[in-house]
């Protein structure tokens, strides 16, 4: 990107050309960055997350090894519990109770975050932290086949290349070390 914002000019560029393209995300990156209060914060708590994935893939395989996946999990949630609930305890008085999207969320906390996470954990213990979040590069794959087989969307070329991409990715990450050479 910084490459084609510096690149000289050459005549106009053509639509959807290099640029145009940096333009386009300036439009849409700077003003989280200066501008928008709202969009700002939602710039800075992605960052954070981003980071604080990286951290917990690294705490959690010497406290996985040593203690299992299970007990790790079970204390990350109480201290999740303790800096999330006084958030939901201050929105809880613009909230209302339902059983339909209760029920809904079910799955949702028990599969896709409960079983996914000891599994995430274990495989990060077994594995390591490095090969062990390559899984997480495969979450986005997993997403648009879905979205192409069971909601019938449709694959824009550019996932393709992408997909392949992570895949090559993921591949290439999960290798093992090579023995070194004997001297």
């Amino acid at each position: 990107m910084v490459g084609a914002a510096a690149a000289p000019r050459a005549g106009p560029d053509p639509p959807g050309g290099p640029r145009r393209r940096i333009r386009g995300y300036r439009r849409h990156l700077v003003p989280g960055l200066v501008g928008s209060r709202a969009t700002a914060l939602g710039t800075g708590l992605l960052v954070l997350a981003v980071v604080l994935y990286g951290l917990a893939a690294s705490i959690a395989v010497p406290l996985q090894q040593r203690y299992g996946a299970l007990p790790v999990l079970l204390r990350a949630q109480l201290v999740a519990l303790v800096v999330v609930a006084p958030f939901g305890l201050w929105g809880l008085g613009g909230s209302s109770w339902s059983w339909g999207p209760a029920l809904a969320m079910l799955p949702l906390g028990v599969l896709s975050t409960g079983v996914a996470f000891v599994l995430m954990t274990t495989l990060v213990g077994r594995v390591g932290g490095p090969r062990g979040t390559v899984a997480i590069y495969v979450v986005p794959v997993v997403a648009i086949l879905l979205g192409a087989l069971l909601l019938d969307e449709r694959l824009a070329p550019t996932a393709l290349v992408g997909t392949a991409l992570v895949l090559l990715g993921a591949a290439l990450a999960s290798r093992g070390e090579r023995p070194a050479a004997p001297q």
